[in-house]
Formats: C-alpha cells, sequence, structure tokens
C-alpha cells in the first residue's frame, strides 16, 4: 500500500480512490484486500507506459465530487486541472457526517478551494510570466453552487461549519467562479467509487491529458 500511495500521490491520479480505499483495511488487513490491492499493482503494470502528459493549455480549473449516501463520511474527491492535465489532486474520506448531498458537496468544494489557491500561488511564483485570474470551479450538484452563490443562511444550511463561508468569501471577492456540470462529465467522480469502465477511461484521460 505504501508503494502504491506514492503512485497514486504522484503521477497516477486514476487509482487514488482505489489505494485511498484499501488504506483503510491496513490496520486489520484480509486476504480480499491483499488481492485486490495486488489487483491495482497488476493493473498499473499493465498500463505502465500511462503518465501526466502537459501541454499549453492555460485553462486553470477545479473539479469537486463526492459519494453522499453511500456511508456516514462519504468519500470527497478533487482535482486541479491546468496544462491539459490534473496539477493537483485528492482521495479521502470527509472529516464531518453531512446531512445532505448539498452539504458533502460544498465541503468537497471548500477543500479543493484551498487545494486550488494554494497551487494558484504556487505557479505565480515558478512562472510569473502565466497569469490566472481566476479559478474556473466545476460542481455538479446545483444546491451546493446556489448555497455558495447566496447570501446568508437558510433553514437547512444554517447548521453549515466555516468551510462554507470560506468558499462563499472566494466567490464573492471573485477568486473562484463556479459552475454546475452533470455528473457524466465531471471528471471528480473518479475519486469518490469504482467507476464503469467507459466512465473510468474518459475521466482517466482526462486526468492524464492523453
Amino acid at each position: 500500500i505504501g508503494s502504491l500511495l506514492y503512485a497514486a500521490a504522484m503521477t497516477r491520479p486514476d487509482i487514488a480512490f482505489h489505494v485511498a480505499y484499501l488504506a483503510k483495511h491496513m490496520a486489520s488487513p484480509s486476504h480480499e484486500a491483499l488481492a485486490a490491492a495486488q489487483g491495482v499493482l497488476c493493473y498499473l503494470k499493465r498500463t505502465r507506459d500511462m503518465g501526466l502528459n502537459y501541454s499549453n493549455d492555460e485553462a486553470f480549473a477545479l473539479y469537486t465530487d463526492s459519494s453522499f449516501g453511500r456511508e456516514p463520511k462519504p468519500m470527497a474527491g478533487f482535482n486541479v486541472t491546468h496544462g491539459g492535465a490534473a496539477l493537483s489532486w485528492a482521495s479521502k474520506a470527509l472529516k464531518i457526517v453531512p446531512l445532505s448531498s448539498a452539504e458533502a458537496e460544498a465541503a468537497v468544494m471548500s477543500m479543493g478551494a484551498k487545494d486550488a489557491k494554494y497551487v494558484k500561488m504556487l505557479l505565480a511564483e515558478l512562472r510569473p510570466h502565466c497569469k490566472i485570474a481566476k479559478i474556473d470551479g466545476y460542481c455538479d450538484n446545483t444546491a451546493a453552487i446556489d448555497i455558495i452563490k447566496a447570501h446568508g443562511l437558510t433553514a437547512k444550511s444554517k447548521h453549515f461549519e466555516r468551510w462554507a463561508a470560506y468558499v462563499r468569501d472566494l466567490y464573492q471577492r471573485g477568486i473562484l467562479s463556479l459552475t454546475h456540470v452533470t455528473t457524466d462529465n465531471m471528471i471528480a467522480d473518479i475519486f469518490t467509487k469504482a467507476l464503469p469502465h467507459d466512465a473510468f477511461r474518459r475521466f482517466r484521460a482526462a486526468l492524464l491529458g492523453a
């Protein structure tokens, strides 16, 4: 799992969800978990020629998603795309128990926004000529987008923690934009659950810049 974690964190975002899920079983591993880990290793061997391929695409985008409804603390996933491929990504369980999909999506949006803001500042130092004016955020939950864009609280969102206010602040200051995309086009879906073969291949290609 340690070797898989290195690959998932450095050059192979397509295995991030599977490795994060397997890491949960390290305290009490089973034969099934070992077989699954070996399956991931076999997949890496079959696709060892794959990797991140960057281009001159200057678009700077953030994709966020969650797997609300599957378990009390759902999986959260996000990726920051620049140069036509994933530049930063994560697949991890939320630290809260959300009461709705909108709350889960807003929480993931906060996680991704913090990472995207860091990457944006890092790129400004490494590439001063590259001016990134705004983070283009994409989410497949319209309720979460409406909550972030709206002022104040409602009966359904008054219990939200401070992370919602952080994303709202970025949006109001013009640092982050929010756009709805369908689930079929949500690249970050690959970080939250096991996907059908066709969807996995499509999202993998988008992440790796293939």
